[in-house]
């Protein structure tokens, strides 16, 4: 038997009832079983390094992402993104606001940093046409994460795989081009000249980006879809 455990972020330590109801009346694949965990009153770096290291340590063989602020838009949401037993795989969720894009993205470019190139990213408008399809960065409002991927990601970045600053960049030290973050330690002393270049990118684009660096793969199901609760601009079903 296979489990899943869907962990859904709340700062403020609540969830909407349409959310509850939902979640308890979902498609779940045959012969699966799920526990549910929640985290409240933590920044969300925090709280996506917590449930990572608490999935491995429970045993999970699949961790389900999903902000609290959205609602799936069918009762098989989540049973698609199990069944399609990929590393990784995004639902198709708008942006905020009343965005016309999606929280699936593909390559855009990349840019010079000295002796590396740092990728840039441009969301989806239209869909390929095939339901499953792999992309090359998501959001993580609504995504499922094979273990493999979480026992790799949190030791090869120290129990913090998601990155606890929204940023990063390049830049040449001692010679040598490296990433800089948050958790890095790199001092930055004022004499030092230093070349700099500056991306910004959300923790969970940044989990992915890596992920996919170590040659894990990320698909998008077009049919897993949500909105946020105050956005009128919904996907077609």
């Amino acid at each position: 038997m296979k489990r899943f455990l869907i962990w859904i972020p709340t700062y403020e330590g609540k969830l909407s009832t349409d959310l509850i109801m939902w979640l308890d009346n979902f498609k779940v694949p045959e012969w699966w079983a799920y526990s549910k965990a929640y985290v409240s009153r933590t920044p969300i770096h925090m709280a996506r390094n917590i449930l990572i290291e608490k999935m491995l340590e429970w045993n999970f063989d699949y961790l389900i992402m999903f902000d609290d602020d959205q609602l799936p838009m069918s009762k098989d949401a989540f049973y698609r993104l199990l069944v399609a037993d990929k590393d990784m795989v995004a639902g198709c969720v708008r942006y905020r606001k009343k965005s016309e894009y999606i929280s699936i993205c593909k390559k855009e470019k990349f840019e010079k940093a000295g002796a590396e190139w740092m990728r840039s990213y441009k969301p989806y408008k239209e869909i390929p046409s095939q339901w499953l399809f792999q992309v090359d960065n998501a959001g993580t409002g609504m995504c499922c994460i094979s273990r493999k991927v979480c026992e790799f990601m949190h030791k090869t970045y120290n129990k913090e795989p998601f990155e606890s600053k929204s940023t990063t960049y390049t830049k040449q030290v001692d010679g040598e081009w490296r990433e800089v973050g948050y958790n890095t330690a790199e001092p930055e002393p004022k004499e030092w000249k230093i070349q700099l270049v500056r991306r910004v990118l959300s923790e969970d684009y940044l989990f992915f980006e890596r992920a996919i660096s170590h040659w894990f793969e990320l698909w998008a199901d077009w049919q897993a879809k949500a909105y946020h609760f105050w956005d009128p601009v919904r996907l077609e079903p």
